[in-house]
């Protein structure tokens, strides 16, 4: 779910206000929304409600799965992102669906580079988390976090596109 550069500050604001609040540094969104909600806090506009069912039906997607002979989870559908001209001529971002028995070869190769893509970005966002945190944990002479970022088969096999 996306929500505008404004929106997010809103919504840090409430976390802000519910730490002061409380007096917690740690907490569960639930918590955070519950407390919020009790002050009438949210107003949800009709975009705001079409985002969220639109977030429901990702989800879905997402979370439509089922054990592959290896016993590992493997999702029924995948998605491509696609760059296309609207009705503007202005390029519109789509992200396409399909059951994977229903989709064509290419659509299902795309999307496994795709996702093999978001992996690798996410790896490299959790490297960038895992420094910034070691120079917190540095200034407070504290010891490092050392986690082993190498995600290869036990084979020796890595996975990647071809």
């Amino acid at each position: 779910m996306r929500f505008s550069k404004a929106e997010r500050e809103d919504y840090l604001n409430v976390i802000d206000r519910y730490c002061l609040a409380t007096g917690q540094r740690q907490y569960e969104l639930r918590e955070v929304y519950d407390w919020a909600a009790a002050r009438n806090e949210f107003d949800m506009s009709s975009d705001a409600v079409r985002r969220v069912h639109l977030a429901g039906l990702r989800d879905a997607c997402q979370s439509d799965t089922v054990k592959d002979e290896q016993g590992h989870k493997v999702r029924l559908r995948m998605c491509v992102e696609t760059v296309s001209n609207g009705d503007t001529d202005e390029p519109v971002q789509r992200t396409l669906w399909s059951e994977c028995t229903e989709a064509d070869s290419p659509f299902l190769i795309e999307a496994l580079h795709q996702q093999y893509n978001r992996v690798r970005a996410d790896v490299e966002s959790l490297k960038a988390q895992q420094r910034y945190l070691n120079s917190i944990f540095r200034s407070r002479g504290e010891r490092e976090i050392q986690l082993v970022l190498d995600f290869s088969d036990r084979d020796g096999e890595e996975y990647g596109p071809a």
